[in-house]
């Protein structure tokens, strides 16, 4: 018979009989029929087994050291078998084996068999299955078997050919060795329990297509079950089954037999923009036909909707109108529509508190700057940073009646001048005109439509400075829910960061700065800085100290001492001979004079006096 060993029990008596009492060949003993012996004798030798076969002679009445000997017979037994089976198949198909090895040896010395009893499902089942796959491997190819001289001439195939060939030995091996060790574990499934019945022709429509049927078959229900695990049943009676599908596999199960995008195959990304942020529900009948349109329904449902307003497909994937979806929801149990709306309370919590809340504590550090200009050509640098942020202990519910959650959370914020050149910002010891700090605290909440959230945040800063740059009311920010809380929180620190620059306190203090570094604002309308000390404005400075104490100065007055215009009866002549209007002359000077606080208005009179910044460009030009 096709794999059985040669000599059968005769030659595994013969051989425990010649471990018994077989003299060595070197000491004069007869030689036997098979070297065989001797050289598995070594094995013995070299594992200790000798001395455990001696002692099992010894051994008396003593059962347990009699058991263990034997355990370690049948353990060596088995390997001899095992080996004597290997040894037995390769004498069978020398020929064939050394022919593959020897057309293959310019890229790899290797044969079907050699590939083989390195698989471990070959060696697990002590190569039983090794011949079968021997006898179909060269029916597909065709290896003449050659020995001797025969073989010694033969010559090795192009490396290229060798290289496709081994390359198609670990293919068929790759694809035949699971199907046999389905095989193996299946037998009661295959109309032949033995794989030697198939070997020909026909193994591959017999074996190898029946075995794909059969792994198809099994893979299915092996998903149906998975799929019944990953579902969430929402409603279930005589007439209607409601799930939500929690994966892709229950998404396909669930809705085998229609058209919808979330149940194609191998594509599981239409299910996973379905379900982020949503809820997807399937709505069985269980009465209508299989052909019927509305014998399942898809209904795609976010917080905060309700279902007449949710997006809702038939088989077919067509999308419901307005009257489709109010006939169904006349329909429906009322049960089964309370069951949906109870389950969707539970998509708030799980978006919030599985996705919203872990980003709080790995949200990394936050800054905004600002460069605000002193003049035409100097500004500094303004830097708001916010950082270390953690969520506070306290996850509940605010008082709404919709029981929306909310976090609290807290960080560190700083404010200050930055310094351009060393990237750092100015230490408050050494200038803290604009410096502030503090904590945060604030609070995120799912928004009134249920598909935001909104985020608000109290400043608590020290006044280690006496600075108060952050008393304004603190905005609530919406923000989607696909918005990141980092990139949320970095939107809501630009909000407040534009707040801070537009009150008047922040005005002022960059008044101070700019009186601080004796910075003259340039009026561009007409180019006046005042700074150089030209004699219009040397003159307007010089008039000015000349009125009396609580003297009020004129422009008329002042053009008429300074000998820029004269006043005749014919009207008001410039110093160059032209007539000309006062209201229109020179009124860019005294406009810019008025704006750079030069001159001012005396309140409630006409004219002009000393301004607050008259002392000041006053040492400038002198």
């Amino acid at each position: 018979m096709p794999g059985s060993i040669p000599g059968g029990t005769a030659k595994i008596k013969g051989l425990l009989a010649q471990l018994a009492r077989a003299p060595a060949l070197h000491a004069g003993g007869r030689e036997f029929e098979s070297l065989t012996v001797h050289k598995k004798n070594s094995v013995v030798e070299e594992s200790g087994l000798s001395h455990l076969l001696w002692e099992q002679r010894h051994a008396g009445s003593n059962p347990v050291y009699a058991t263990i000997i034997f355990y370690h017979q049948r353990v060596f037994i088995g390997m001899v078998l095992l080996e004597g089976r290997k040894e037995d198949l390769y004498n069978k198909y020398k020929g064939q084996i050394e022919s593959e090895r020897k057309l293959n040896s310019l890229f790899q010395p290797l044969s079907i068999y050699d590939m083989l009893i390195d698989e471990p499902f070959i060696q697990q089942t002590n190569y039983k299955y090794l011949e079968p796959l021997i006898q179909q491997y060269y029916f597909y190819n065709d290896i003449y078997p050659r020995q001797g001289k025969e073989l010694e001439e033969l010559e090795p195939n192009q490396v290229n050919t060798s290289i496709r060939a081994v390359s198609d030995m670990r293919q068929f091996v790759a694809e035949i060795v699971p199907k046999v060790q389905f095989f193996d574990t299946n037998k009661d499934k295959y109309p032949k329990k033995d794989l030697r019945e198939y070997i020909g022709d026909w193994f591959e429509r017999d074996f190898l297509n029946f075995t794909n049927e059969l792994i198809k078959q099994t893979s299915e229900k092996q998903e149906e079950k998975k799929a019944r695990k990953e579902v969430d049943k929402v409603y279930d009676s005589d007439t209607i089954l409601i799930v939500k599908p929690k994966t892709h596999t229950a998404s396909c199960y669930y809705g085998a037999g229609t058209k919808w995008c979330t149940t194609m195959k191998n594509n599981s990304s239409y299910f996973e923009s379905h379900t982020k942020n949503a809820n997807l529900y399937y709505i069985i009948v269980k009465k209508k036909n299989v052909s019927d349109r509305f014998y399942k329904i898809a209904v795609n449902i976010k917080p905060g909707q309700k279902l007449i307003d949710s997006d809702w497909f038939d088989v077919q994937d067509n999308k419901f109108n307005f009257s489709e979806k109010d006939l169904f929801l006349t329909i429906i149990p009322q049960k089964a529509i309370d069951a949906i709306y109870d389950d969707l309370k539970t998509l708030k919590d799980s978006w919030f508190t599985t996705e919203l809340i872990p980003q709080i504590g790995d949200a990394k550090l936050r800054q905004d700057v600002k460069r605000i200009y002193l003049s035409s050509t100097k500004s500094i640098i303004i830097a708001l940073r916010f950082d270390d942020f953690s969520t506070s202990d306290y996850l509940g519910d605010s008082d709404d009646d919709d029981f929306k959650p909310f976090q609290r959370f807290e960080f560190g914020f700083r404010m200050s001048e930055f310094n351009q050149n060393t990237q750092f910002l100015v230490d408050p010891e050494v200038d803290s005109t604009f410096y502030e700090s503090g904590f945060g605290y604030g609070t995120v909440r799912i928004s009134d439509n249920g598909q935001n959230y909104e985020m608000m945040i109290e400043f608590d800063a020290n006044d280690e400075f006496s600075n108060n740059f952050f008393s304004f009311d603190y905005p609530v920010l919406e923000f989607p829910k696909d918005k990141y809380f980092s990139t949320a929180i970095g939107d809501y620190m630009t909000t407040v960061f534009n707040k801070i620059v537009g009150t008047d306190y922040f005005k002022q203090k960059l008044e101070q700065v700019k009186l601080g570094k004796n910075i003259g604002q340039k009026y561009t309308m007409a180019g006046y800085t005042f700074t150089k000390g030209g004699k219009l404005t040397k003159s307007l400075m010089n008039y000015i100290e000349s009125l009396p104490e609580g003297g009020i100065g004129n422009k008329l007055d002042f053009l008429t001492k300074t000998g820029q215009v004269k006043v005749t009866p014919e009207g008001v002549i410039s110093k160059t001979g032209r007539e000309i209007t006062l209201q229109g002359y020179l009124s860019s000077f005294f406009s810019a004079a008025k704006q750079a606080g030069i001159i001012q208005k005396p309140e409630g009179k006409n004219g002009f006096i000393k301004g607050p910044n008259f002392n000041k460009y006053k040492e400038k030009i002198s």
